[in-house]
């Protein structure tokens, strides 16, 4: 399913977070361009299964993470959005932290 998320979408974000919840990705395979703002994580459903879906997000500023466990393969459980704080935040399964400083016009996109 393809969506597109941004403030002024965020009615959508539910259909985005279900869309999300429980795919899994590879810490490592995280792609952030800092020039361009471009933030990638390709993710997948089920093991086995190959990483061809894409989340990418731009507007970011910054992107860090916390709490890394040292495992290669995570799962979303959350994606939180707070535009007072121009942070999108993925929660993982496995205590894992994704912080992303955004700007105002952010885009999400699952494709």
């Amino acid at each position: 399913m393809k969506m597109n998320v941004n403030s002024s979408t965020l009615s959508l974000l539910s259909d985005l977070i279900d869309e999300i919840h429980d795919s899994e990705f590879c810490l490592s395979e995280v792609m952030f361009n800092r020039e361009t703002g471009e933030w990638k994580l390709y993710l997948r459903k089920a093991k086995k299964e190959p990483f061809c879906n894409l989340l990418r997000i731009t507007g970011v500023r910054e992107y860090t993470y916390s709490k890394d466990q040292g495992i290669e393969i995570y799962m979303i459980d959350e994606l939180i959005i707070d535009l007072d704080k121009e942070t999108i935040v993925l929660e993982t399964c496995q205590y894992l932290t994704l912080t992303l400083a955004v700007n105002p016009d952010f885009e999400i996109y699952l494709e």
